[in-house]
């Protein structure tokens, strides 16, 4: 099973928002990725940790896993549907969406790096939260995400 990783503004969007984004995340990974199963988690990063250009934004950041080898050209279909259906739900402008389709290997390690830095009880600390926001998050939204910041 393949994993897919979206950041956003926690309150960035509403939960009917998040929802729907979410069937047209799966609906394009099954048309141009693999007729497979998807598991989709929400980074919700606070208010205010986002800039470009010193100016405070409200990026999405989907990253999704896919086979080793993919197509480029599957690939740029990828993008150029979901981007349309993302922004169509979302109203954000297109520098505010970045899709990144990465190969399965490349893609666990980048998930496996972001906690390399803590500590042994910062590490239990932050799989702690990850796991419980995603649990809690599921049975009162409806969609697994977490908070960033703990």
């Amino acid at each position: 099973m393949n994993k897919a990783l979206i950041t956003i503004i926690k309150g960035q969007f509403s939960d009917a928002q998040i929802r729907s984004l979410e069937q047209i995340v799966l609906q394009n990974y099954r048309i141009h990725i693999s007729k497979g199963d998807l598991k989709i988690v929400w980074n919700l990063i606070p208010k205010g940790n986002t800039y470009r250009n010193s100016e405070i934004i409200q990026p999405s950041i989907i990253s999704i896993g896919c086979e080793v080898g993919f197509p480029q050209e599957s690939r740029l279909n990828m993008f150029e549907s979901l981007s349309k259906d993302w922004l169509c739900i979302t109203g954000q402008h297109n520098d505010d969406l970045i899709i990144a389709i990465i190969e399965a290997p490349a893609f666990e390690a980048f998930i496996s790096k972001k906690s390399e830095h803590l500590t042994h009880y910062g590490k239990v600390k932050f799989y702690l939260n990850v796991m419980l926001g995603q649990v809690f998050n599921k049975a009162r939204n409806g969609y697994y995400a977490f908070n960033s910041s703990f």
